[in-house]
């Protein structure tokens, strides 16, 4: 590695770091909100933990924005109103 090659990997250090914590709060809270829920769309769960953890920052994006089911995972209210 020559001078240059090092300086430039100094200098992409501090806009990596903050890109591999998003990914990998992302990653967290993709695998468990698909962990608490009982549906989800396509009804596989096993195929949306590769799509999350293979696709890197974009598949926990995908699951959380179209793969989650919208009632999944949510209480129903009770005739009182309360949820159960």
């Amino acid at each position: 590695m020559t001078d240059a090659d090092i300086q430039m990997l100094k200098d992409l250090v501090p806009v990596l770091i903050p890109i591999f914590l998003i990914e990998l709060v992302l990653l967290v809270i993709a695998l468990m909100d698909l962990s608490k829920r009982k549906r989800v769309k396509g009804e596989s769960k096993v195929v949306w933990v590769l799509v999350i953890i293979f696709l890197n920052l974009i598949g926990p994006v995908i699951y959380l924005v179209w793969g989650r089911h919208p009632d999944a995972g949510q209480e129903e209210p009770n005739d009182s109103g309360y949820k159960n």
